[in-house]
């Protein structure tokens, strides 16, 4: 999952509290149900997350806060969670690796710079991988709905928001 830090600044009301990273780890969850829901995977999940991002702390404790919460907990099927330090683990060795040359790409896309993607991110794209992005417009669109729904408001989440994409489907697409 992945945001402009920038752009979720601007779009996300400041009585929120959630900073960028908080609501990428909390999409990624979000992603990790709805791919269990998807396989057929009924049981409990141990959430794994790299250690030493700056918003780490707050993180933490939201997701202590939510897994108090019976509903939350159920929702997120929740067994635990931990921030290990990414060398450790081959596996967010290779999701860092990967979050990183996305960042570079995206940098290169829509920076003062433009460059091609890099030949080491086109290579990881030959692999399936499940993505997320929020733009500026589907920031504030979602920030919208949440405000609407925060009022009271019965409002469905439009399934776009619900969906994450898969590498598998632009096959023959180069990136970009």
């Amino acid at each position: 999952v992945s945001v402009s830090a920038a752009d979720y600044l601007a779009a996300s009301p400041p009585t929120l509290g959630i900073d960028p990273y908080t609501f990428c780890v909390n999409y990624c969850m979000n992603g990790v149900v709805a791919w269990a829901n998807k396989f057929g995977e009924a049981g409990p999940i141990s959430y794994t997350f790299e250690a030493g991002h700056k918003d780490q702390a707050k993180t933490k404790a939201i997701i202590n806060r939510f897994t108090r919460e019976k509903r939350m907990a159920d929702a997120y099927r929740y067994h635990s969670h931990s921030f290990v330090k990414g060398k450790k683990i081959c596996g967010l060795a290779a999701a860092d690796l990967l979050a990183w040359e996305f960042s570079k790409a995206y940098d290169n896309k829509f920076g003062p710079v433009r460059r091609q993607p890099r030949l080491s991110l086109r290579s990881l794209f030959r692999q399936t991988h499940i993505f997320k992005h929020f733009q500026l417009a589907d920031l504030q669109e979602f920030f919208a709905i949440g405000t609407l729904h925060a009022n009271g408001m019965q409002v469905t989440l439009p399934d776009r928001f619900l969906q994450f994409l898969s590498t598998r489907d632009f096959p023959e697409k180069p990136l970009g």
